[in-house]
Formats: C-alpha cells, sequence, structure tokens
C-alpha cells in the first residue's frame, strides 16, 4: 500500500497475462469455488488490465474501460455471459465498476476497478509476484513402478542407468557388446 492509502501495483513487477492468471488462482479457496470458468477468465483480463494501466500511466491506479463487448470477444463468449459473470464477481466484491456516460448523456464503457476481497488478498500475500512452478514433470504410478524417473532438476544427476548402459552398448561404436 502506498501513502494514499491504494494498492502499489508496481510491486508486482511488469504486467505479464500469466502472473495475472496466477494471482487469480492464488485467491483463497471458499472465494475460488465460487467463480466458473468464464468468471475466472474475465477477472484474469480484467485484472491484467488494469495492472497494465497502473504501470504504464504511473499513476499507480489500477482500473481499466473496456466495453462488454470487447471483454465478450477476448473471452470467446457472448455480452450476456460477461454481464452475467460481471455481476458475479461484484457480489464477491472482486470487482466494482462505475457506469459512465458521454457528455450527451448516453452510457459508454464501464470503469472498472479491483474489488476490496480481491486487493485484501493481494495485501495477505504481500504483494509479490506469484512463483512459478518450476518442479519435474509428475509421473505416473506406471512409469514409478518400471523404476522410469522424471528429467533431473539442473545440476542434479540422474539415478537412473544411461541409455548405453540398459542397451549394453559400446561406447564408443554404438555396437552391442560382444559383436
Amino acid at each position: 500500500m502506498d501513502q494514499s492509502g491504494h494498492f502499489n501495483w508496481s510491486n508486482l513487477g511488469k504486467p505479464d497475462y500469466s502472473q495475472a492468471t496466477a494471482l487469480v488462482a492464488s485467491l483463497p479457496g471458499e472465494i475460488r469455488n465460487q467463480i466458473q470458468g468464464p468468471g475466472r477468465e474475465l477477472l484474469c483480463r480484467l485484472v491484467y488490465l488494469s495492472w497494465s494501466f497502473a504501470v504504464r500511466s504511473g499513476r499507480n491506479r489500477g482500473y481499466c474501460i473496456p466495453s462488454e463487448s470487447w471483454l465478450a470477444k477476448r473471452i470467446s463468449r457472448s455480452d450476456r455471459t460477461v454481464r452475467r459473470h460481471l455481476t458475479i464477481l461484484r457480489e464477491l466484491k472482486l470487482l466494482s465498476w462505475v457506469r459512465r456516460m458521454t457528455p450527451g448523456g448516453a452510457p459508454t464503457t464501464n470503469l472498472y476497478t479491483i474489488g476490496s476481497v480481491f486487493l485484501a488478498s493481494l495485501y495477505a500475500r504481500g504483494a509479490r509476484k506469484v512463483q512459478r512452478n518450476q518442479d519435474r514433470t509428475k509421473m505416473s504410478n506406471n512409469d514409478l513402478k518400471k523404476g522410469i524417473e522424471a528429467a533431473p532438476k539442473p545440476g542434479e544427476h540422474a539415478s537412473s542407468p544411461r541409455l548405453i548402459d540398459i542397451l549394453r552398448l559400446d561406447p564408443a561404436t554404438l555396437r552391442p557388446l560382444g559383436a
């Protein structure tokens, strides 16, 4: 949080859609379970847009003003689905918006801001970037029973025998031993 009491988006680093997705995935389980697929996609898109604007503008204020039809195209859903999920996200306090009007009084795009529940989860995390999981590939039980191991982490050596040893090949000629 900065001196004005607003969330400091620059602490998260350079805006990145995959990081925005990871931030949404890091929400507490009881909240995350209430958001269905299109709602999650929508929240990820709006978090990314707000984060991008906050960092690019230099104001550190996270908001965005996309139209509902633009959002619908980006997440490959109908305008009605977008409106329905925006309402759900507002009820969960993950998102808020203000209806904007043109000088003539006609409605235009909404101004979206990230809601208090989402910001509270960011504060609780300490406003750090989400660490990406770089563990080894998970192996199936069948592979483990056969004694096959996943690729070693960088700097480690595999404990499985080398292919040359399994096939009993001469390392110099790659021909079978004794042939």
